[in-house]
């Protein structure tokens, strides 16, 4: 606990303070991951102390309180000389529910965790969770140094791709007959995988999203790029009722998917963080399949030190991401969200450092126990 707070201390100094007087705390160069609670339970995960204060005040705590660093990753070995290159995962104390609520608090802590990132000395910076979503385009987070930002997006949906090839293995699925539904259908990670799963062979996609103009763009290009490509887009999550696979790749803050949405036998991939499928939809419906994904099995020299209530050795995709651009020296100008040569790029560089695309089935004991 006492470094915890003495940890907390110094970040805020190093906010405050010219960086020439904290040079000699941190090593050079490293990277950086910014996180955020995906609920209370992950602020009791890390901060045990906390569970003294009410729900309400601690809200209103964290609200306030400045980034910090976590956690400090080791292992990592930069691929042109094999130097150590550390690593460090970052916070912002806001929920999803707060960042969406207070869009441009959320904002502010974000780019105040850059800076911190730049105090550190970090070249390479990734933005996980709500963090990439509410800040929109990186670009505006420059603060002088020339660091690289990312969402990581572009890993989630080339390991997606991957992980959702093998599950049509598994289960039969024939990609020229088969109806693949994508939830969240205009946001980044949603668009890359209708475009990657078209180029695979998908023939029958069925987009859905919140506005329908941006539906329709995204349908007509899609469309004109592939001419037996047959979709179908709306506003109604009703109808992923249609697919024999949904890919759930949303913002949304809370379930969305219920028992009703899925077909008898449906698979639900699930990228989105929190999950947009809640534990009593799985319990209700043994008929379907539901996988968690986005993730990357890492390589098990490297050490986060954070709790990401994931398997062991698993990491979130958009974390690999950064690390593979650190690792592997990746220019400014390589790292272009969704672009096909970034694409063919992390396609070879991310499996030569080690990372591997991984998902995994979701189960929950019964009310019974069994």
């Amino acid at each position: 606990m006492v470094k915890l707070f003495s940890d907390a201390i110094r970040d805020l100094l190093s906010l405050i303070l010219p960086a020439r007087l904290f040079a000699h705390f941190f090593l050079k160069p490293v990277f950086v991951f910014l996180v955020h609670p995906r609920d209370m339970q992950d602020v009791y995960n890390k901060y045990p102390f906390f569970s003294v204060l009410s729900p309400y005040v601690l809200k209103l705590f964290l609200k306030w309180f400045w980034p910090v660093a976590l956690s400090e990753i080791t292992g990592v070995k930069l691929i042109e000389n094999g130097n150590a290159l550390p690593g460090h995962v970052f916070t912002i104390s806001l929920t999803p529910e707060q960042m969406l609520e207070d869009k441009e608090l959320a904002r502010r802590k974000i780019k105040l965790a850059v800076r911190l990132a730049e105090k550190y000395g970090a070249d390479v910076m990734g933005l996980g969770g709500y963090t990439s979503s509410v800040i929109g385009n990186a670009a505006e987070l420059g603060t002088g140094r020339d660091i690289i930002v990312t969402s990581g997006n572009t890993l989630t949906a080339v390991s997606s791709i991957e992980n959702i090839k093998d599950i049509f293995s598994r289960f039969g699925l024939k990609p020229a007959s088969a109806k693949v539904a994508i939830l969240g259908a205009t946001g980044s990670v949603g668009k890359m995988v209708a475009r990657l799963l078209s180029e695979w062979g998908i023939k029958n996609l069925i987009l859905v999203s919140k506005t329908s103009e941006r539906l329709k763009i995204f349908s007509d290009d899609l469309e004109s790029k592939n001419t037996v490509l047959r979709i179908e887009y709306s506003i109604d999550i009703s109808s992923l009722v249609k697919s024999d696979l949904i890919v759930a790749a949303t913002n949304a803050p809370s379930s969305l998917i219920r028992s009703e949405h899925l077909k008898k036998g449906a698979i639900v991939y699930d990228i989105s963080q929190p999950k947009n499928v809640s534990r009593e939809v799985i319990l209700s419906r043994p008929d379907c399949a539901f996988f968690e994904g986005g993730l990357v099995h890492s390589p098990e020299n490297i050490v986060y030190n954070f709790n990401f209530r994931l398997p062991p050795h698993v990491i979130f995709s958009c974390l690999a991401e950064t690390t593979v651009i650190a690792a592997a020296g990746f220019e400014k100008e390589d790292v272009v969200e969704g672009h096909p040569d970034y694409i063919n790029l992390l396609r070879i560089t991310a499996p030569a450092l080690g990372f591997k695309p991984h998902y995994y089935k979701i189960d929950f004991p019964s009310e019974d126990g069994n």
